[in-house]
């Protein structure tokens, strides 16, 4: 059999498909993603991919959707696996003679809940669940609950750990997209402060956005890993550390996908959206209230940001329990 997995944006929830790909190897399934370019880069040395396809997300207009489809239509999939289901997506399955099944993204639950907050409390999205659910639809045999999974090449590993400090060593991610996911900088500075005093050393990955904010929770540049590095670099700096602080952000799900335990903190958002550790893979560090969630993905009007207001030792302590469960 061979497929074809779309999910185009963003970097997280492309980093989460990986929670499927051993299910479809072990069912001698070929596997072929397309996702934009600027993510494709870490399925490139994956093994378990027979093709990986990078396109510009945000310049798929009509006629470039219809081009692209035309490109696809030479190919001799059994089946398209959906993973994104937006419009962008559903258009090109359209165009396409094969066989599609779609992940069910459950976006009109999500919406409810933030208009009614008692839901948060009546279920639990788990997203790699949900694209697990898709490929059963497919005749595939996938665990309950799988978890994400990227290869990193030796020597991606091995440049990196050059760079690393020689001790054991905390990795903060400050990076957010929306101000509701953005835990204040100095609270990050003043957690790297308890992490020193205890004996880790802290470095921090994040995007060119983010150059400034780790430079300030560092101090160092050569602990300041933002804006630096590739993706695949980054969850190698990920991989070699002992733990994870992370906004509800993509950071969250590279750690995840190479196996290091990361504590995530909430604000605007809530972890019942579906893109939260397992206990196994992680801890959530969230202040319930009233008002919350008010955003799916962090974008508030919110001023006061309530949410966010959690010290610096509790997520240092909730981090530390974390580990030595």
């Amino acid at each position: 059999m061979r497929v074809l997995i779309i999910r185009l944006s963003s970097i997280g929830d492309v980093i989460l498909v990986s929670s499927v790909f051993n299910a479809l190897k072990k069912a001698d399934v070929e596997i072929d993603i397309l996702t934009d370019k600027s993510i494709a880069s870490i399925f490139v040395p994956d093994h378990r991919i027979k093709k990986v396809m990078g396109v510009n997300k945000k310049k798929l207009s009509f006629y470039a959707i219809k081009e692209l489809a035309d490109t696809l239509k030479k190919e001799n999939y059994d089946y398209v696996i959906d993973l994104h289901n937006i419009l962008k997506t559903k258009l090109l399955t359209k165009f396409l003679p094969f066989k599609t099944v779609k992940y069910n993204k459950q976006s009109i639950w999500r919406r409810e809940v933030i208009f009614f907050k008692f839901l948060k409390r009546k279920k639990q999205l788990y997203v790699p669940e949900l694209y697990a659910k898709a490929v059963r639809k497919i005749g595939i045999e996938v665990s309950k609950n799988p978890t994400p999974d990227i290869f990193i090449p030796e020597e991606t590993e091995k440049h990196i750990s050059r760079l690393l400090p020689h001790k054991k060593f905390v990795v903060i991610a400050p990076g957010a997209r929306w101000k509701g996911k953005a835990y204040p900088i100095r609270k990050y500075k003043k957690i790297a402060q308890i992490l020193r005093r205890i004996g880790y050393e802290v470095v921090t990955v994040g995007g060119k956005a983010d150059v400034e904010a780790g430079m300030e929770i560092t101090g160092a540049y050569n602990l300041n890993f933002c804006g630096r590095l590739s993706l695949l670099e980054s969850m190698a700096v990920i991989k070699k550390a002992n733990f994870v602080i992370s906004n509800d952000s993509s950071a969250v799900h590279m750690a995840r996908a190479v196996k290091t335990k990361v504590a995530v903190i909430y604000g605007a958002t809530h972890p019942c959206f579906g893109f939260a550790p397992l206990e196994s893979e992680g801890t959530v560090i969230k202040k319930e209230l009233p008002c919350n969630p008010c955003s799916i993905h962090g974008k508030v009007r919110c001023e006061h940001l309530k949410c966010l207001d959690i010290s610096p030792k509790e997520v240092v302590t909730k981090a530390l329990q974390m580990t030595s469960q």
